[in-house]
């Protein structure tokens, strides 16, 4: 078992975004971007479930043209295809 504390571990730029991964199997990846006040991800299609979770501030998340603001303390869980 590991426990993470998202509030202790560095988190890097999405430019940088493989130093930030926590987890990762063929299913599955976890990590931690850490996005400027304006800063976006690129678009991108997955074809599996993503989450997003806010640890500071809020983000717009845009899904299958659907946008939601979430802040911090929240997810969004979305199948991608």
């Amino acid at each position: 078992m590991q426990i993470y504390d998202l509030y202790k571990i560095k988190s890097f730029p999405y430019e940088q975004r493989n130093k930030n991964v926590l987890y990762k199997t063929d299913e599955f990846k976890t990590r931690i971007i850490n996005l400027v006040p304006g800063g976006e991800i690129p678009e991108c299609e997955m074809t599996s479930y993503v989450i997003f979770y806010v640890i500071k501030g809020e983000a717009i998340v845009s899904v299958n043209s659907e946008k939601s603001v979430i802040d911090a303390g929240k997810c969004l869980k979305s199948r991608t295809n």
